[in-house]
């Protein structure tokens, strides 16, 4: 293996050491294999550091000879600012076969020219002289060094690959002849050697490039009762998921949008050889938006989480399978959701199978004459929500069939989530347990499902003169039904138990997810919001301030004088970017309503790339103008012609120009300024042909005094 320089290998180690030693990038992302891929930054980190290096290049053949290593890939580093949800496109530079290797680069939108950080590959070996090194000069970030180059064919073998940042070159070949060794990430491959009796050896293929992503880790504060199924950063979205007991989850701040997926405990099967299965527990799922007027969490919630507990099988010939207990998710009484446990499967003594606790679906009934459970709403739920509703109650169990003297028969199968449990039956020297009703299947990401809440099987008598079959459970994992033999227990979260003759199998238990997408965040954190009447100038102040911005464009100011569902912009102030520290800013309206009125505000804040978000709404009381008798008169008054002036009647001279605006009954239509009243009344008669007819207002200021002429145009 060709050794990098000595300087090289001085930089590097500063660069590692560096990394190694920081406190603010303790998680990392990486990305080894070619093509390409995404990441998308966490809540609540603020910058990242990303560090680059491209493909190397291909190992060299000099047929009959030896030949020389390819170079390796250079390697780019570069902190740079980013909010919550922002998405980062990653390309892993190819590792070169029999050519240069790939670059490796990360962008904001997938165009490797607007790449924030690019690492050159490595050049492929011409024949026995070795490869060049990626070139850092032409590579893009705050710290770059180039790629080792590759050796060059040596007296006694072929030239080994360069060495990247974070990976090695192949080793060349000694000997009369062989393939070269591949490089890795980033490293050159190392030259193969052929002699005249083999011309079949192929260079060492480079070493694919290498990304990684590190940033301040996230969860560390998760409790031990929830467990992390997808940080996010590959996919968009987290999933933290709530297996057993009670628990907590606190959302970020900012957090806009998240959906929730509850599923109850699974019933208890019956006990008996014509016993029922258990039912599934309820299962719903539920998204949330616009979370406190779209401000979003303020980072102190605490959600409570309890987790149901599946019911147990029955021991008894006289008692049915146990309910499973119901699952919750709350904040108070703001966010609320009850979703109920599945009933438990009757047994031989007592048939009936139960409805539920909480209404999910019911437990099997069993011979002689057992009625199924019924199943009826699943859930109660408080908060508004959006998108996504799905609420499956679940379905009520199988019924029973038998003999009431109790010779023989058959019990139904636990409802599922997806469709009822089977009736079990009895007839023609046939005895059929019922099967569970199936579950529902949920996604947790693009990689894995789960089937979840399926109903448990019914047992039927084992009689020799009787073909017989018991319950399977709804889709293989509600609980089998077991004669002889205790019933089986619900392999998968909110199934029903199977029935059995010694016992009946135990209910499982349900399950909490909670998901949100990263850039469901907000990317601004609102301070404060206000609005108020300035009467000195007839006037609305709008003032707003935040704490935090990330990647904010600007801001757009929004008003709506008739209620809040005409909103109309009115105004824009530009953001600062990114900031960490406390920013105010100001907007001032002066074209109110003449009528006045209630007057409504709210502010849009954009991003850079066109996303947005609302602050809170704000309302001003708005004071209608009051006509005024003083210094200046309208003539004619009505206008039924083509003429119109205004005249002052004050002896005293104007010590100031005069401020004119022009106001219908709903928004101002002209303002303009005049130095005397002849340059006043000009103004007047151009604006004559745009004025409707009906009233209007005439404000006028000068010599620190405001008038209000009232004129009617006919």
């Amino acid at each position: 293996m060709r050794l990098l320089p000595v300087i090289l290998v001085f930089l590097f180690s500063i660069l590692i050491s560096f990394k190694v030693k920081s406190q603010d990038f303790d998680c990392r992302e990486t990305y080894s294999v070619s093509g390409s891929d995404r990441f998308f930054v966490p809540a609540n980190v603020s910058q990242i550091r990303i560090s680059v290096v491209g493909g190397g290049g291909s190992g060299g053949v000099y047929y009959y000879d030896r030949a020389g290593g390819g170079g390796a890939g250079g390697y780019s580093q570069s902190v740079i600012s980013v909010s919550a949800g922002d998405q980062f496109f990653i390309n892993v530079g190819s590792g070169g076969v029999n050519s240069d290797g790939g670059d490796s680069w990360v962008s904001r939108d997938n165009i490797k020219n607007n790449a924030i950080v690019l690492a050159k590959g490595g050049g492929k070996a011409n024949g026995q002289v070795g490869g060049v090194g990626g070139n850092s000069e032409n590579g893009r970030g705050d710290s770059k060094v180039s790629g080792g180059d590759g050796e060059s064919a040596q007296n006694n073998r072929s030239g080994s690959g360069g060495d990247s940042a974070y990976g090695n070159g192949g080793v060349g070949i000694q000997g009369q002849h062989g393939s070269g060794n591949a490089g890795t990430q980033g490293g050159g491959g190392g030259g193969a050697t052929v002699n005249r009796g083999n011309s079949h050896h192929n260079p060492g293929v480079g070493g694919a490039g290498f990304i990684e992503i590190e940033y301040k880790c996230q969860f560390t504060d998760l409790p031990s009762c929830a467990f992390l199924e997808d940080t996010g950063v590959r996919t968009g979205e987290v999933v933290i998921s709530y297996r057993e007991g009670i628990c907590e989850w606190s959302p970020p701040a900012g957090l806009m949008e998240f959906e929730v997926f509850l599923v109850g405990g699974g019933g208890g099967g019956g006990r008996g050889e014509k016993a029922g299965g258990g039912g599934a527990g309820g299962v719903v799922r539920r998204k949330f938006c616009d979370v406190n007027n779209g401000n979003g969490f303020n980072g102190n919630e605490k959600f409570i989480v309890e987790v149901g507990n599946g019911g147990n099988g029955s021991l008894q010939l006289d008692s049915q399978g146990g309910d499973g207990n119901k699952t919750y998710f709350r904040l108070e009484t703001f966010f609320e959701i009850i979703v109920g446990g599945g009933g438990g499967g009757g047994s031989d003594l007592n048939s009936n199978g139960r409805k539920g606790n909480g209404y999910a679906s019911s437990g099997g009934g069993a011979a002689a004459g057992g009625d199924f459970g019924d199943a009826d709403e699943c859930y109660l739920i408080a908060g508004d929500s959006c998108g996504i509703e799905d609420s499956w109650c679940g379905f009520p169990g199988g019924g029973a069939d038998g003999q009431n003297d109790g010779a023989g028969g058959a019990g139904g199968g636990g409802g599922g989530n997806s469709t009822s449990g089977v009736a079990g039956s009895y007839y023609s020297l046939n005895a059929n347990g019922g099967n569970g009703g199936s579950g529902y299947f949920y996604s947790i990401n693009n990689d894995r499902s789960i089937l979840v809440a399926a109903g448990g099987g019914g047992t039927a008598s084992v009689d020799i003169e009787f073909s017989r079959a018991q319950g399977e459970g709804g889709d293989n994992v509600g609980g089998i039904a077991r004669n002889p033999g205790s019933g089986g227990v619900g392999l998968t979260v909110g199934s029903g138990g199977g029935a059995g003759i010694t016992a009946g199998g135990a209910g499982q238990r349900g399950l909490v997810i909670v998901r949100f997408e990263l850039i469901s965040i907000n990317p601004v954190e609102w301070y404060e919001v206000s609005a108020k009447y300035e009467a000195s100038s007839r006037s609305n102040s709008v003032n707003w301030s935040t704490l935090k911005e990330w990647e904010n464009s600007h801001f757009e100011i929004e008003r709506s004088i008739d209620g809040v569902k005409d909103y109309k912009k009115i105004g824009r102030v530009e953001g600062m970017g990114w900031s960490d520290d406390l920013t105010e800013y100001s907007f001032c309206d002066e074209d109110l309503p003449l009528r006045g009125g209630r007057v409504y505000y709210r502010i849009k804040q954009v991003d850079f790339d066109g996303t947005f978000d609302y602050s809170q709404t704000m309302m001003v009381n708005v004071p209608g103008v009051q006509v005024t008798k003083g210094d200046w008169r309208a003539y004619p008054n009505p206008i039924r012609g083509y003429e119109f002036n205004i005249a002052r009647l004050a002896a005293e001279s104007l010590r100031s120009d005069i401020q004119v605006k022009v106001m219908t009954s709903q928004i101002p239509l002209a303002t303009f300024t005049a130095k005397s009243e002849v340059e006043l009344n000009r103004h007047l008669q151009k604006l004559l042909p745009r004025i409707p007819k009906g009233v209007f207002v005439v404000e006028l200021q000068s010599n620190q005094q405001v008038e209000y002429l009232k004129v009617i145009k006919d």
